[in-house]
């Protein structure tokens, strides 16, 4: 059993803490976030996981625990210190690490054992795990354990299983000598009670670069399928059915993110191609960046031509806010631009989720709000002028949308991920706009 100090404990630390918990480990979360602190004390995890409640109802206060005051003891005592802050971003998708260098250079503040390990999997800009690591040597002389980087992969909705069972486990390390490479592997191995997945093993660099060009791979697939969602619109072809036929063929693959729609949002996919644009030879990811940013305007303008009024007080349903279904974040989710392009044309937007928390955002971001969040559906839907799907859950495959659509004064449906226009929910519209399909699809018109 190792004992491991986890810095930062949103959604990141949430899931890496209770799963090492899971793995056998003694655990102890520290987050300097009052928030997050506070919701931590009592055992209440500040994010909703898939299985995330029940590991932390299992391990709480056993092999799991809160720091809190004990911060200082606790940091001396530990094998391993585990930085796992999710990496805020600016409003141009740029990464900030202001509280992940404060909760470093707390624990440097506090002190460590000399033969601690760090292991950092929060997102980090290519370089900055070998300038922390120069930090550490510099604040402890006599420091002798090493500085590992695992890139953050936690897909949101289904963190907890890719945690415990990735499609393989990328490990950056400070010494690639032969010694020094068998023992980090073997101890990492043991640390997540995990020898089964594959083990790809690289520089520290390396391994940062991975995060970088695996999200910036999976936007340019997102704007790939948008881009020729718009040719196909134009010449007459199924979008969706074009490229159902690509993701067939072995080199492409069934789970390619090759589907029309929304363009990525920022948080993840935005940071990374950002990040990489900003570096020499990064003309080709600005193009990227450019391209997707575009998008979302480009599929309101399509709404608006079919909804008149838009500019006159519309009443629009956005259905789902939640940046993916099985989470209940919102921050930098696709719901709040798409609400604040409508607001800025006139449009007044109320929106529907199952599991959203809008108290993970702060007091600024609440007040600029661009819809209204609520979970009575009869009144979300009474008198609106259009229903936007953004996030697709399946509780909204359960809507009565007879009697919903019948609330409408212009029963319209943008389904921005053909979610509901697949089955029969959206035979109840009267006119249905799905990307990739045609600018305007009529059902019942």
């Amino acid at each position: 059993m190792s004992k491991i100090l986890v810095l930062g404990a949103w959604h990141l630390g949430s899931v890496v803490g209770t799963c090492l918990a899971d793995a056998g480990n003694d655990v102890w979360l520290w987050d300097q976030s009052p928030r997050i602190a506070g919701l931590w004390c009592n055992g209440k995890t500040p994010i909703k996981e898939p299985g995330l409640d029940v590991l932390v109802g299992t391990y709480f206060g056993q092999s799991l625990h809160w720091a809190g005051d004990r911060f200082a003891e606790l940091s001396r005592k530990m094998d391993w210190v585990v930085l796992a802050y999710d990496t805020p971003i600016n409003d141009r998708d740029e990464i900030i690490l202001t509280d992940v260098l404060e909760g470093f250079e707390r624990l440097l503040a506090a002190g460590f054992n000399d033969r601690t390990n760090f292991l950092f999997t929060t997102q980090l800009p290519v370089g900055t795990s070998s300038k922390l690591r120069e930090r550490l040597k510099q604040v402890a002389p006599s420091w002798t354990g090493h500085v590992l980087y695992m890139p953050e992969n936690l897909r949101l909705g289904e963190a907890v299983q890719s945690f415990k069972n990735p499609d393989r486990a990328v490990l950056g390390l400070d010494d690639l000598s032969p010694v020094a490479r068998a023992e980090l592997a073997a101890a990492f191995q043991h640390l997540t009670a995990n020898t089964k997945t594959p083990l790809n093993i690289m520089s520290l660099e390396s391994a940062e670069m991975v995060k970088h060009a695996l999200n910036s791979f999976l936007a340019t697939c997102v704007v790939y399928a948008n881009e020729l969602s718009v040719i196909c619109e134009q010449a007459g072809a199924d979008a969706w059915q074009v490229l159902g036929s690509l993701k067939q063929d072995s080199r492409v693959g069934p789970r390619a993110y090759l589907r029309p729609g929304l363009g990525f949002a920022g948080g993840t996919l935005a940071r990374d191609v950002k990040t990489l644009s900003q570096m020499n030879g990064g003309r080709f990811f600005s193009q990227v960046y450019q391209i997707n940013s575009d998008r979302n305007q480009w599929i309101l303008d399509h709404l608006e031509e079919t909804l008149a009024n838009v500019k006159g007080g519309a009443r629009i349903v956005l259905l789902g806010v939640t940046y993916k279904p099985g989470t209940s974040t919102v921050r930098r989710s696709p719901a709040l631009e798409i609400g604040e392009l409508l607001r800025r044309r006139g449009a007044v937007c109320i929106a529907l989720d199952p599991q959203a928390d809008l108290g993970e955002l702060e007091a600024s971001e609440l007040a600029a709000l661009p819809f209204v969040l609520t979970t009575d559906a009869a009144m979300a839907f009474d008198g609106a002028d259009a229903a936007i799907l953004i996030t697709e859950w399946p509780d909204f495959i359960e809507y009565d949308w007879k009697t919903l659509s019948g609330l409408m004064r212009s029963s319209l449906l943008l389904d921005t991920k053909n979610h509901l226009s697949v089955g029969k929910s959206a035979t109840h519209f009267n006119r249905v706009l799905v990307p990739g399909l045609s600018a305007s699809i009529g059902i019942n018109a």
